[in-house]
């Protein structure tokens, strides 16, 4: 193909030919000392690693072999760096017998502005070089008879050190100021422990060192050992003096570790090891080396990872915050010093770290570097919600943990926000479970599911945050992870209670708990359209919703869903159901009227109008009307079978503002002197009007009597030219006294048949106490029934009034009338609110002769719904 690597439209793809040399090429400054073979075996190159990264950041690829980057075949076009490696940057050690010669190597190379261009092939030559220094050891024949045994430790700044034994053979080292460490034991058995030299050592080098005794006798002998020209022009000569070597090398005793030994611990939690080092040197200290190997933690007050804590005595307080306590170090070292990271070792981040310690006296012994590790494990933490049925209160949130065991008492670390109605909302753990275990070094992460109790939300999928050794000072703390809880909606069934202006909605859930929290998360949608929860009321204590401002005898859909999303995917039920139809108070108008009352009594006693004359009788007619579906007091005040039919024991407590009422004077004369018979009305029942309509009702206390006794006439004299002419003589006594009512119902039973549900009764009313008791007030009574159960009620007390005012009564349903409709309504109305000691007030004139008192009129019934 004329493009074979893809298009020719500069998006396509081209090849690379790869030309890998690996060199083992090394400089060697060669000294006065017998040379060895430095013949530098190298990797072979189909070992290497190729790593390949494009100019623009869009792409890096790493190959575990030559091989494996060649079956690529083509890459995207672009310009590239190419880098080719053996081993990894940290590789040291010595060649030991049977290895090939490069275990301990590394090697790397780079090439850059590498340009890949469309359907060609680009040649790239790569050089990789060793990257190590190599350092070459010769231990004379005097010496080999002078020591039994040896060993030799070189270390690099900030890398942890390479032991060498006692071979002659060649040996990688880290690049960097190199500390060399001679340990030996003489013939006789004492042991020298000697840090005799530092050299710095470059990657591609070769460095030549020799050890030489002079002068072999014991006690008297001289060390001494001679590095490359470019390294050290004079040698070093070491006395091997009787007091050297009786004199011991400084000990380090480690304390709550063994050398050599890695403890691991889990990053955010306690590290419950200890790490001292215990100082011992017969010999002043000279230099105590911490050095601390890590990728993470590399604190200002070390050099290349290093320190010298004999020579940090202005470093003392960093020291001491990052937790490294050191005593007897600093200014004037002794004999005697104790260095302690346990604490230290209680801030670290997550890495692996190496301390590594050395003491070196003043006559140049030092202990063999010690080492122990510490590794800070990342904490592998994550959340997963589990499915929870939505009203049960609670939820699972399965947590994948490496850390130590939060099952066992005390040891929880973890609690949990929840997503709730104001905000998150710190939650009550309920139980957790999980398998104890207990922890090895690798913190396998392990499952422990946490049942936490939940706030009210209206989130189908509230998010919680879980929080690792919370910091409750921290407002800003970001937790460890984050999850949510799927709810799962039960199925469940809706209740419709159809008022005349509202629909009422419950859910039939027997478990109150459960009902309480679908109250608030249910929605409700009318006719298809959601309606805003603003809009809604609530009632907490029984878990209804309502639904108001609905037109009475419509029909309407009613949808519900638990989802909480503007548009659900499915609901939890659906009705149509209609209001009811308003119902009026019957006759609340009062102008359908029936005549109760229709009769003429003697007003008051007869009279005369000259001693011994003729005596004459005032009569009362009189027409009473009362609303039809209402009952009255009239049936006891004016009861028409009363044995004295007197306007003194007969009276009307119940009537019409349309009533008839006439007091009739006879004709009464002497000597054709006096008065002709006439026809008058008192003035209380003159001039009666209603609010609106033709007719209101009135309602007053009265005094009367079935039983009442012959009113004794009065035996007067008389001016016959004047006319005014009556008994004024009073009852002896009156048996009764009482408050006129009116109610609805019948003779038989005081209620109609009523079904729907009100929410206040409405009227208008004036009032004019008596003025006996001028604190008396008139009442209004409202009950709707269910059989026998009130469902309803209400009660207004209405005080005085001189004209019509408007009065509002609420009605206040009992708690479980949810479906429920009245059977019965029950309306009564009284003069006074009093039960008994009913006050009334004599009137005794040509007009009226009787008692009454506190008098109510009352129009406009009407409910609200």
């Amino acid at each position: 193909d004329e493009a074979p690597w893809g298009s020719v439209n500069g998006s396509g793809e081209g090849s690379l030919k790869l030309n890998l040399t690996a060199s083992g090429d090394v400089s060697a400054a060669v000294p006065e000392v017998r040379a060895i073979s430095t013949e530098i075996v190298t990797p072979p190159v189909e070992d290497f690693h190729i790593r390949m990264t494009k100019e623009d950041g869009s792409m890096t690829k790493t190959w575990e072999s030559v091989k494996d980057f060649v079956d690529e075949a083509s890459f995207p076009v672009g310009i590239y760096s190419i880098e080719a490696f053996y081993g990894t940057p940290d590789a040291q050690g010595s060649i030991k017998e049977g290895e090939e010669g490069f275990e301990h190597a590394y090697y790397y190379g780079l090439t850059e502005n590498i340009t890949v261009l469309e359907g060609q092939t680009t040649d790239v030559d790569l050089y990789a070089g060793l990257a190590n220094a190599i350092v070459d050891i010769e231990y004379t024949e005097a010496f080999k008879n002078y020591f039994s045994d040896w060993q030799t430790t070189l270390q690099t700044v900030g890398k942890e050190p390479v032991n060498l034994g006692s071979r002659e053979a060649l040996n990688y080292i880290t690049p960097g100021e190199v500390t060399v460490t001679m340990k030996a034991e003489q013939q006789n058995g004492i042991s020298v422990s000697l840090k005799p030299g530092k050299f710095n050592a470059e990657a591609q080098h070769l460095y030549k060192m020799r050890y030489n005794i002079y002068n072999g006798e014991i006690g008297n002998a001289q060390l001494v050992i001679e590095f490359d020209e470019s390294l050290e022009e004079e040698p070093i000569i070491i006395d091997l003096s009787r007091e050297l070597g009786n004199m011991e090398a400084p000990k380090v005793e480690p304390e709550g570790f063994e050398p050599g030994q890695n403890f691991a611990s889990l990053e955010g939690t306690q590290f419950d090891g200890t790490i001292k080092f215990n100082v011992v040197a017969h010999g002043t200290i000279a230099e105590a080396l911490l050095t601390v190997v890590s990728d993470t933690y590399n604190p200002t007050f070390l050099t290349d990872g290093v320190i010298d804590l004999c020579k940090a005595a202005d470093k003392q307080e960093d020291l001491a915050k990052a937790g490294i306590n050191a005593i007897g170090f600093y200014r004037e070292p002794g004999e005697l010093a104790k260095l302690d990271l346990t604490e230290l070792c209680r801030n670290l981040p997550s890495g692996e770290h190496k301390f590594i310690f050395q003491v070196t006296d003043t006559h140049m012994q030092a202990n063999e570097p010690i080492e122990v590790t510490v590794a800070v494990i990342p904490k592998e933490i994550s959340a997963e919600g589990q499915e929870a049925l939505f009203g049960d209160g609670y939820a699972d949130i399965i947590i994948r943990y490496n850390g130590p065991d939060p099952t066992a008492p005390g040891s929880n670390p973890f609690s949990f926000d929840v997503q709730g109605e104001y905000g998150y909302e710190s939650c009550d753990i309920k139980s957790i479970n999980g398998v104890p275990v207990t922890r090895s070094a690798q913190f396998p992460v392990h499952e422990y599911t946490y049942r936490i109790a939940l706030p009210l939300t209206d989130n189908d999928a509230p998010q919680v945050k879980v929080y690792f050794n919370r910091d409750i000072n921290n407002q800003d703390e970001q937790p460890a992870a984050l999850t949510s809880i799927p709810f799962k909606y039960p199925e469940y069934n809706v209740l419709l209670d159809p008022m005349a202006k509202s629909i009422r909605i419950r859910i039939d859930e027997s478990d109150i708990d459960k009902n309480y929290l679908f109250f608030r998360k249910l929605h409700v949608f009318v006719d298809g359209k959601r309606m805003d929860p603003k809009t809604l009321k609530s009632d907490e204590e029984t878990g209804i919703i309502t639904i108001p401002n609905l037109a009475s005898g419509k029909s309407y859909q009613i949808k519900t869903t638990l989802e909480s999303a503007s548009k659900p995917k499915a609901f939890g039920s659906e009705e149509t159901v209609s209001t009811e139809i308003e119902n009026g108070v019957p006759n609340g108008d009062f102008e359908d009227l029936t005549e109760t009352i229709n009769t003429t009594i003697n007003q008051g006693g007869q009279w005369t109008i000259t001693r011994g004359g003729d005596k004459h009788q005032t009569t009362l007619s009189m027409g009473i009307k009362e609303p039809r579906e209402w009952v009255s007091s009239n049936s006891q005040t004016c009861n028409l079978n009363a044995s004295n039919k007197n306007s003194w024991y007969l009276i009307p407590s119940v009537y019409n503002t349309t009533l008839s009422w006439e007091s009739k004077q006879p004709t009464a004369k002497f000597w054709g002197q006096g008065q002709d018979a006439y026809i008058s009305t008192a003035d209380v029942y003159k001039n009666l009007s209603a609010p609106s309509g033709t007719n209101a009702m009135v309602i007053r206390n009265v005094a009367w009597d079935v039983n009442g006794k012959a009113i004794d006439y009065l035996n007067q004299t008389g001016n016959t030219e004047h006319s005014n002419y009556f008994c004024s003589n009073h009852p002896s006594s009156i048996a009764n006294r009482t408050a006129g009512y009116m109610y609805l119902g019948s003779s038989i039973k005081e209620g109609v048949d009523f079904t729907t549900r009100p929410t206040k009764l409405k009227g208008s009313y004036k009032y004019i106490p008596d003025e006996h008791d001028p604190n008396e007030k008139g009442q209004v009574i409202v009950k709707l029934l269910d059989g026998d159960k009130i469902l309803a009620s209400g009660i207004i007390e209405l005080g005085s009034k001189d004209t019509y005012s408007d009065f509002e009564l609420p009605l206040v349903y009992v708690s479980d009338t949810f479906q429920k409709k009245p059977t019965t309504l029950q309306i009564k109305i009284s003069s006074s609110n009093k039960e008994n000691d009913i006050k009334t007030t004599d009137y005794c004139n040509k007009e009226e002769c009787c008692s009454r008192g506190a008098t109510l009129y009352i129009d406009n019934l009407t409910f609200e719904y």
